[in-house]
């Protein structure tokens, strides 16, 4: 077809061809030029809701240093599909010189060098400017820039996806709970202008977030508690005491207790099959660099004789479901229908920051898949992706 310019190819076209792709090939086409990437977003706003149903892993981008000037469009980021085993170089300047999280729903968090942040969609390109770092309430504005770019936002977790498909505008009703600094917490509507703290109950050194039937589960050194999100609720709580901290996110109650006697170096939450587990990380610490040792898993059940609702207990089997752990919203996928995900697996990824600048060209190094049958370990990322400030995660 000489002559013909493809940019200028019809939406109902393009429609056509993008019945018979999958998602990696409909994000690909958006690249081609910016008249496809324009059309390409009404049709991947759409696929926003069921985001692709492999893993990707985002990798490392190349560390910046001292190269604050490097142009940004001309650097691409990198996606390892693990059903595939292929790597996709996507033109992404939003997410360059930036640090990335997963927030779920296909969404990513960005924190930039002027410690801003924003909410960004890879592949729709769609963004939304979040309140600024200077708003959390337990920010020093002493401290030395490097330490704050290190610890400042290390996770963040959705409450819904940031995109209302049926109003084509942002989900104003959405929630973010972010993490920050020596694990602080601190949640914002999209239409807030400040980041409003958790400090109800006494709220330091969080481990981890997760979004579990409508409500905020927040995983402490000592508890796990329970917030609502606009009035709904999840999990029943009996007596509950609802205590305002902000309008879009209120205390209900420490619902459970952190297993006695447990130290782990990291603790994450995750929904299975309904069910809401808690995974704890145990680290060669010792070494240098430090390596992973092992996981044990728990569950979340009923508990009449103390003085919590629930309770944890240890769990030897995850069945055919694997989770997949790191600086995103964790998330489980059945291995049941799929040709490369392993049952009774953790796939994991480097985001312990204590251990930030444990090898010479940064972290990354400690990936994995854990078999929770047999202890092993082997990894799901042949090569090598390290950085200073923004490790691989998941991105679904």
């Amino acid at each position: 077809m000489d002559g013909y310019v493809w940019g200028d190819a019809p939406l109902d076209i393009l429609l056509s061809i993008c019945g018979s792709l999958d998602y990696k090939d409909k994000t690909v086409m958006s690249f081609v030029c910016k008249s496809w990437q324009t059309s390409m977003s009404l049709i991947l706003i759409k696929a926003v809701q069921f985001p692709p149903k492999t893993p990707w892993l985002m990798l490392a981008q190349e560390d910046i240093w001292g190269q604050s000037n490097t142009n940004s469009d001309d650097i691409d980021r990198q996606f390892y599909d693990l059903s595939s085993g292929e790597i996709l170089n996507l033109r992404l300047p939003d997410t360059i010189n930036r640090r990335c999280v997963g927030v779920g729903f296909g969404w990513l968090l960005t924190l930039d060098f002027h410690l801003e942040m924003t909410l960004f969609h890879p592949f729709t390109h769609r963004k939304f400017i979040l309140p600024s770092y200077s708003t959390f309430n337990n920010y020093d504005h002493d401290d030395e820039f490097e330490q704050l770019w290190e610890i400042l936002l290390w996770k963040a977790v959705a409450s819904a996806n940031p995109w209302d498909s049926k109003n084509h505008d942002f989900n104003r009703d959405c929630v973010i709970m972010a993490f920050y600094g020596i694990g602080y917490a601190a949640s914002a509507k999209l239409e807030d202008k400040i980041w409003t703290d958790i400090t109800e109950p006494r709220v330091a050194l969080c481990y981890d977030v997760v979004n579990y039937k409508s409500q905020f589960y927040l995983l402490t050194y000592h508890s796990l508690n329970a917030y609502s999100v606009d009035g709904r609720q999840g999990l029943p709580v009996p007596n509950q005491e609802v205590h305002s901290i902000q309008t879009s996110t209120l205390f209900l109650q420490t619902i459970a207790r952190f297993p006695k006697k447990l130290r782990a170096e990291f603790c994450y939450l995750v929904e299975s099959l309904g069910e809401l587990l808690l995974v704890c990380r145990f680290i060669y610490s010792n070494e240098w660099p430090h390596r992973t040792k092992t996981f044990k898993v728990f569950k979340l059940i009923k508990n009449q004789n103390d003085e919590f609702e629930y309770e944890f207990i240890e769990v030897e089997t995850l069945g055919n479901q694997a989770l997949f752990l790191g600086r995103n919203a964790s998330f489980s996928l059945s291995a049941t229908s799929t040709n490369w995900c392993r049952g009774n697996c953790i796939y994991f990824t480097d985001d312990l920051l204590d251990f930030l600048k444990s090898n010479e060209n940064g972290a990354g190094h400690d990936m994995g898949i854990y078999n929770l049958r047999d202890g092993t370990i082997e990894k799901h990322y042949k090569g090598e992706s390290l950085s200073f400030f923004s490790t691989p995660f998941w991105y679904i």
